[in-house]
């Protein structure tokens, strides 16, 4: 969960607590963290498709042919397996039937390798470059942070600790969850062999994550495996749906809302923080328990009711993403990224839907997405804000060789990771006994109750995998360094971008103060920052010596490797917009 205000001279709160598991009964306690962070992180662009990859073949489905399917959205996952060689046209009259559509995206400007960023072209100085000690890097929107920004990971990792063998139930609570991502990676990565009970606490103070939250799980368990992981991921993500998908979606959730909203409305006049408590029945096993203020249903029910046409919709949305007053902070980004890259980073600007690039009939997204807008319509995002920072990268690497997507679609391969996931978390709550705890405490005053926390972690005697894993973000830059380590670090780091930028193709030093090269510069040089001696010097804290569950800084560039696995690893920051410095410690009691 982020508190970031966007402003590098400001102090936001970072606040991280995963997969706390309830300590009674020999259960483990894994995860949760509080840190006051300077969020210094601005919007980084992503990868996209090489759009000229033609191999003909009759045994595939074309571009032209998926994309005039009645009703088409996106392939399914068991569409694919007749389309994943992905050649775009079947033959070149396909092709040339669909010239068209493709020309908008192939004759782009941000296609062409001449590119350059607006500013430089008019040679003027960026806007994001002022006289003042103002910051470089700053947010624009309404900073909900319905997504998170760092990547999912499975917070039990029951085979490395406990063990195939583990005859208890577990008990976990995400106290400042972020969206469902991580609760989902968990549960999705529990082995077959252990069938017992499972409670998950999913709390956060944002009322419209913890509403998202509900009513996607309303949607997991309302549909088939396969039906409901494609209607969760729009809910999700897209910020506009189909309108069949909308007239399915909308009476699931007024009828298992029905009884709250008729309790509500006999008694107007309670107050607004009144605790109200429900149940529901999701599936035969899995259950879900909501203790929320009356104030977050009266919210809820703003929410299912908001009225916003499709072009209201794409308004207030291109507002934060298209704004005019931001073109240099999307040019700054922009120039990290090859031809089409930036091609497909444009078009998730304008539309922001996730699934493979082109060939997909994109106007039958037409409703917008209530839980994407605000009660006054207004898109509740950042325009930094991308699915791509939430999920492991490495995994969508491994779908496009899985689905033999284009080397570079990204967006193609997170659409089909998250049907995976999403199928199986949907089966899961069939088979599963999962039983959800819905909150909205606020987590940043965890501080006053963590030494109780701490206090009754299970005693190694009794479990000795009894782990408390914190986030940190941006936590090196919390550590002050003497000025002249800090350019020892600076000359150190030089040596290693240097040659990095050679090969990616930039001139060093840069021929302009800001072109792409020293925007390159200056974005991987954080990529290299390490103050970790001094922070842990600082703080005195005890790490746990063997992790069991998430590498310590597990995107850190590591720069011993071969020149292009170095600049790989660099460009993987770019796309994700991780900075590398994340770091998850694994705590245990020093007595």
């Amino acid at each position: 969960m982020d508190f970031a205000t966007g402003n590098m001279q400001k102090v936001n709160y970072k606040v991280v607590i995963s997969a706390i598991k309830k300590p009674s009964g020999g259960r483990r306690c894994v995860s949760a963290t509080i840190s006051q962070v300077p969020d210094t992180r601005g919007p980084r662009t992503h990868l996209a498709l090489r759009q000229h990859r033609y191999v003909f073949s009759s045994r595939n489905v074309c571009l032209l042919q998926l994309s005039s399917r009645e009703g088409a959205t996106a392939p399914t996952l068991s569409d694919w397996p007749s389309y994943i060689s992905l050649p775009q046209y079947c033959n070149k009259d396909c092709q040339n039937a669909h010239w068209k559509v493709h020309k908008k995206d192939c004759k782009s400007q941000f296609s062409k390798k001449t590119w350059q960023p607006q500013w430089i072209a008019e040679k003027r100085v960026p806007s994001f470059v002022t006289d003042d000690d103002g910051p470089m890097m700053s947010y624009h929107g309404l900073n909900k942070h319905l997504w998170g920004n760092t990547p999912a990971f499975d917070h039990v990792q029951l085979l490395k600790n406990e063990g195939v063998k583990w005859d208890q139930s577990l008990a976990l609570c995400f106290a400042a969850s972020g969206d469902l991502r991580n609760v989902i990676t968990s549960v999705n990565c529990l082995p077959k062999s252990h069938q017992l009970p499972c409670g998950v606490v999913i709390n956060d103070h944002e009322v419209y994550i913890v509403l998202r939250n509900l009513l996607i799980l309303f949607t997991f368990a309302s549909f088939p495996p396969d039906g409901a992981a494609e209607m969760a991921l729009h809910l999700w993500y897209s910020p506009k749906l189909p309108s069949k998908m909308m007239a399915r979606l909308r009476p699931i959730f007024n009828e298992k809302l029905d009884k709250i909203f008729t309790h509500m409305a006999k008694n107007p006049l309670s107050p607004s923080n009144t605790l109200l408590k429900a149940k529901f029945q999701l599936t035969d096993k899995a259950s879900i328990v909501t203790l929320l203020p009356k104030w977050f249903w009266v919210e809820m029910k703003k929410m299912l009711e908001l009225k916003i046409t499709s072009q209201q919709a794409d308004y207030q949305r291109h507002l934060i993403t298209l704004n005019p007053d931001r073109h240099d902070y999307r040019d700054r980004h922009l120039s990290l990224l090859g031809p089409y890259y930036r091609v497909s980073k444009m078009k998730y600007y304008e539309d922001g839907l996730i699934m493979p690039f082109g060939g997909v009939d994109r106007s039958s997204f037409f409703e917008p997405n209530f839980t994407l807008f605000d009660t006054s319509g207004r898109w509740t995002q950042n325009d930094s804000q991308d699915p791509l920072s939430c999920w492991s990268y490495d995994e969508l690497q491994s779908n496009i060789e899985k689905y033999s997507l284009p080397s570079n679609d990204l967006y193609g391969a997170l659409y089909f990771h998250l049907l995976g996931q999403f199928r199986l978390f949907a089966y899961a709550l069939g088979t599963r006994e999962l039983c959800f705890t819905l909150l909205g405490e606020d987590a940043r005053h965890i501080p006053t109750t963590l030494p109780k926390l701490l206090k009754d972690i299970t005693k190694n005697s009794i479990n000795p995998h009894a782990t408390l894993i914190t986030l940190f973000l941006n936590y090196s830059m919390e550590t002050p360094i003497p000025e002249a380590a800090e350019i020892r670090a600076f000359e150190g780091n030089m040596k290693i971008i240097r040659p990095l930028l050679l090969k990616d193709g930039e001139a060093v030093p840069p021929k302009h103060p800001c072109n792409s090269g020293c925007m390159k510069l200056m974005t991987w040089m954080g990529y290299f920052d390490d103050r970790e001696k001094q922070w842990r010097e600082k703080t005195g804290m005890k790490q746990r010596m063997r992790r069991t569950v998430i590498e310590k800084t597990p995107y850190r560039v590591k720069k011993d490797m071969r020149i292009d696995n170095v600049l790989k690893d660099v460009k993987h920051l770019d796309v994700t917009g991780l900075a590398g410095n994340e770091c998850y410690i694994e705590w245990v009691r020093a007595r």
